[in-house]
Order: C-alpha cells, then structure tokens, then sequence
C-alpha cells in the first residue's frame, strides 16, 4: 500500500512538470534565488599622499567556492553550472581604524574590480562618489546587472579597490571589504 503510494505521489509530481517542456523550465521552477555574500575580506591602505589621480589603494586574494554555497542552500539540488547568472547587490568598504584624520572621507571616490584565477581581466563590481563627511563604512553602487557567475567558478578570487584622494591620509587604514551578491 505504501509503495502504491509512493508511485501515486510521484506520478502525481511528473504529471504537474509535464507542462514544462525542458530541463531548464523544471530547474527555474525548483531553483529559487537567494542572496549571499563574499566574506568579509581584509586589505590594509598604505599612507597616500598622491591626489591627482585615481590610485590603487588595495588589493585582496580570497579562496571561495560558491558551487558549495549553492548546494549547501539547495540541499545539494544545484550547483553553479544549474544555475543563470550571478548579480552584484551590494559592495561595502569599511574602515576598522579610523580617526578624525584618516577616514572615508579622506576619498573622492572608490572603484572595486573583480578578477580571478580563470579570469584576469578586471571587472568593476561597484563605483561612486565618497561624501566630505566623516565615515567609517560605505556602501558603493553596484554596477547595474554586473553577471559575476564566469569570475566565480575560480576558486581564487583578487578584489581592488582603487580611489581618488580628497586629501592625504596620515596613516595605513586596516579595512574590509564585503560583497553580496544574488544567486538567479
């Protein structure tokens, strides 16, 4: 009687995808999106002094594998080849050590780009003006409709940031970076 059913349910469920007529139609009704974030990733800003220009003021390296994130939250359904495309939501910067002198502020802007190890070429993530205001933390624009998903089947990942100084900093800044992005 149990196996009858079973066989009844499961008949039942083919029966309901029959209306969607490939692979992908039943993976995109099945796969639901989700946000997730990179991590929290350290860099340090050295002292500059250069305001002329747009310099490099950090660099990160970070081992990730969003396939295990993705089957960890699929229960083992999905992983990244399953999946259409990864969004940048957000980028934030935060500064871990800042004082009155030395500061977000101390930036006219900042740019993050994403490469890996599969893919050198740099993309920028998020970029956009930083206010003359004290801050420790500020969340740049993403840049709209930014498909990560080719960087993130690397397992090494390298963020920069590059920014434009306002005004000289008196000290090396210890920051983090965070990215959240949306898993379609």
């Amino acid at each position: 009687m149990k196996k009858q059913i079973t066989l009844i349910a499961g008949a039942a469920a083919l029966l309901a995808l029959m209306p969607l007529t490939s692979c992908d139609k039943i993976k995109d009704e099945l796969f639901k999106a989700f946000s997730a974030n990179s991590g929290s990733v350290n860099f340090s800003v050295a002292i500059l002094s250069d305001t002329t220009r747009q310099v490099k003021a950090g660099e990160m390296v970070q081992q990730y594998n969003i396939d295990s994130i993705i089957k960890a939250e699929t229960s083992g359904a999905f992983g990244i080849d399953d999946i259409d495309r990864i969004i940048v939501e957000e980028v934030k910067v935060k500064v871990n050590n800042p004082d009155v002198d030395n500061n977000l502020a101390n930036f006219q802007d900042g740019t993050v780009t994403l490469s890996s190890n599969t893919n050198p070429t740099p993309l920028t993530l998020a970029t956009g003006p930083i206010p003359d205001v004290y801050a420790d933390e500020k969340v740049l624009p993403a840049v709209s409709g930014t498909d990560i998903k080719g960087y993130l089947k690397s397992n090494t990942l390298t963020y920069v940031y590059n920014a434009k100084l306002r005004r000289p900093t008196t000290k090396a800044l210890d920051c983090t970076l965070n990215v959240k992005f949306r898993i379609e």
